[in-house]
């Protein structure tokens, strides 16, 4: 049997590697880029968070959607499948804070690599800079017996073309089987930029709305000296009309265009989705809110009020023959937001020490206990992690990804409407559906 697979990430490469472990297999990876994985060489910062060691039965309550379209796939290739898959192939890999799995060598291209040899040794025959630009079909009405549905016209696998980016020429081959693998529409520069779609829209198969998710935000107010600040460890709850919607504990960047984190980062999954409406006016660079969210950051979730006034109160008497206010607050803050709380809570730049009364302290507690931003905009696809949305999964078989109405036509990886939280997720549940679409077919 001839199998294509369209798409070099881990979907992708999974496939390739199940579907030539079957040496009656001949194998072709078709990748656009100059290299594979280009997504993966960006991912967990340049590290490859590449999946989670949480326990299966708990790695569902982090995929947002289709999770029992999953579990089919995941039974058959979980994350423990992928932990022991790069073990066993001389990538060795560490377990850090929230289970999230890095390779030991904390560089990306050590996934890759480790891909690319299973590859090398099974005989799968990889093509760079050559772009899939089309999927032949013969039609055929019998391809599959539907009782439930009235017959609909059906399609058979035939053969696809492809373009050598080098030189332009356009060859075709001739194919049994196809695994369409090429990710959504994030991260463009990495050659996600929606040709699964295409082929999917081709043969009439149903494709939900894109959306991005795993964005950051953007925020109302210049918080332009806050640029680049981590803030570790602080409590974050998300507002809509005092309606308390999503709360979280962790980290929070400020950068350019706003706010970016695993908090914001995973806040985004839960808040930013057509279903509640919160989402309109969509172009590729942002996305603005239709309704704006407020975020209240705890500074300090580890004090109650009481205990951090009380605190307040024993670092001014401290200080009391000091002038400058900035001595106070570079004891309770980051140092890039001394200047930021002290323009936001003493007016006049000759402010004292001395001059902090109750009043002040309490206009210091709340801004320490709810330092307020509102949320005006989701970033666009080019800062978004991962596309929500894509070919419906009620079009595919959740046990081999085979599309319904083409006989031969697979689907497999961030193409597919499924998406999870940050942590490694995405990674394993695209290799499980890629495992999936590779196997032999029973």
């Amino acid at each position: 049997m001839k199998v294509a697979i369209v798409g070099g990430g881990p979907a992708g490469m999974m496939a390739a590697i199940k579907a030539s472990s079957d040496n009656q297999n001949e194998v072709f990876l078709f990748e656009k880029n100059e290299k594979l994985g280009k997504k993966l060489f960006i991912t967990g910062k340049g590290r490859c968070n590449v999946t989670n060691a949480c326990d299966i039965f708990l790695f569902k309550n982090y995929i947002m959607r289709n999770q029992k379209f999953l579990l089919s796939s995941l039974s058959k290739f979980s994350n423990k499948d992928l932990m022991k898959f790069l073990e066993m192939n001389n990538c060795p890999i560490k377990i850090e804070r929230g289970l999230r799995v890095f390779p030991k060598s904390d560089k990306s291209f050590a996934i890759t690599d480790c891909f690319k040899k299973v590859m090398k040794e099974n005989g799968v025959k990889v093509l760079l800079n050559s772009e899939v630009i089309d999927i032949i079909c013969d039609e055929n009405t019998k391809a599959f017996k539907d009782t439930k549905e009235e017959k609909r016209a059906s399609y058979t696998v035939k053969a696809i073309q492809y373009k050598n980016l080098k030189n332009n020429k356009i060859s075709k081959i001739e194919i049994d089987k196809i695994i369409v693998a090429t990710g959504g529409i994030s991260y463009k520069s990495t050659g996600s930029t929606g040709d699964g779609y295409k082929f999917a829209k081709k043969f009439d198969i149903r494709i939900n709305d894109l959306l991005p998710v795993l964005v950051p935000m953007g925020v109302n107010g210049d918080f332009t000296e806050l640029n680049g600040l981590l803030l570790k460890n602080i409590g974050a709850k998300f507002f809509s009309s005092d309606k308390l919607l999503y709360e979280s504990f962790g980290d929070i960047e400020f950068y350019k265009y706003g706010i970016t984190g695993p908090i914001i980062l995973s806040a985004s999954s839960y808040l930013f989705d057509k279903d509640n409406l919160l989402i309109k006016n969509i172009n590729d660079n942002e996305f603005n809110l239709k309704d704006k969210l407020k975020l209240l950051i705890d500074l300090k979730p580890a004090l109650s009020h009481k205990q951090l006034d009380e605190r307040l109160i024993r670092e001014i008497e401290k200080l009391k023959g000091s002038d400058s206010v900035d001595l106070l607050l570079i004891k309770l803050l980051p140092k890039k937001m001394v200047s930021f709380f002290r323009k936001n809570i003493f007016k006049d730049e000759n402010f004292t020490i001395s001059k902090i009364d109750k009043t002040y302290r309490k206009k210091i507690l709340d801004l320490l206990k709810n330092f307020e931003i509102e949320i005006v905009s989701s970033r666009g696809f080019n800062e978004a992690i991962v596309t929500r949305g894509g070919v419906d999964c009620n079009e595919l078989n959740p046990k081999n990804m085979e599309c319904k109405k083409v006989k031969g036509l697979y689907f497999a990886g961030e193409v597919v409407d499924v998406d999870c939280l940050t942590g490694g997720f995405n990674i394993t549940v695209a290799a499980s559906m890629g495992y999936v679409a590779g196997s032999k077919e029973v």
